[in-house]
């Protein structure tokens, strides 16, 4: 396995421990000791987590650059919920808390006629959803056998049209291919005349010469 690809992996497996499988581990003893302060602290991680998560394509593009990028990363997953430092609890507290309390009320609204109006949208489409419910289920079986119709459907109609197209044009395709024929026949009748008036030509002074070089000698 390449280097990059081995390092890539090593790392995808580090960060899914350190911001998930650690975490969740906790957050499962917390909720079963039923520790009310634990499953807050837990809570909070989670939810300063989950924004982390939605900015991270911005923080990668404008930071990925510096070295150690990525080390810093999962140390600062790791920082966020260790008990020595609990990063989550602080960023909680002084940043997000603030920040969504200000604009509680106007997301509560935003949400719920967000939610509205996909209940009235899912209502309004239930019927055209429950059919296309029902393709999807049969959908590899119809999508081979309208595939079949249309190729078969396809090929009789190219046949047909081949077939009506060489009826109209039988008698001119015939006649353009007789007087082709012609024209190369007077044309290769040509080039042998040609060549035979060359090797005419090319042979008349050499026998001249050898005459007159004979009577000479006598």
């Amino acid at each position: 396995m390449p280097i990059a690809a081995t390092a890539s992996l090593v790392y995808s497996m580090l960060f899914a421990t350190f911001a998930y499988l650690l975490p969740g581990y906790q957050t499962f003893k917390a909720v079963e000791r039923k520790s009310s302060d634990d499953v807050r602290e837990w809570a909070c991680y989670w939810t300063v987590l989950a924004t982390l998560y939605c900015l991270q394509p911005f923080i990668d593009l404008l930071a990925s650059w510096l070295p150690f990028y990525y080390l810093a990363k999962l140390g600062f997953l790791l920082g966020l919920w260790y008990p020595s430092t609990k990063w989550a609890q602080y960023l909680y507290a002084r940043g997000f808390s603030p920040l969504v309390s200000s604009y509680e009320a106007d997301i509560d609204k935003l949400y719920m006629d967000g939610r509205t109006k996909l209940a009235d949208l899912m209502g309004q489409h239930a019927s055209t959803l429950k059919s296309h419910s029902l393709t999807l289920l049969i959908l590899p079986e119809a999508t081979s056998l309208i595939s079949l119709l249309l190729r078969h459907s396809f090929t009789l109609q190219l046949a047909d049209l081949l077939a009506d197209l060489m009826g109209q044009h039988a008698s001119t395709l015939k006649g353009q291919a007789r007087n082709l024929s012609g024209q190369a026949t007077v044309l290769l009748k040509n080039i042998q005349q040609k060549a035979m008036d060359k090797a005419k030509a090319g042979r008349a002074p050499g026998g001249d010469a050898t005459a007159g070089h004979g009577l000479h000698t006598e």
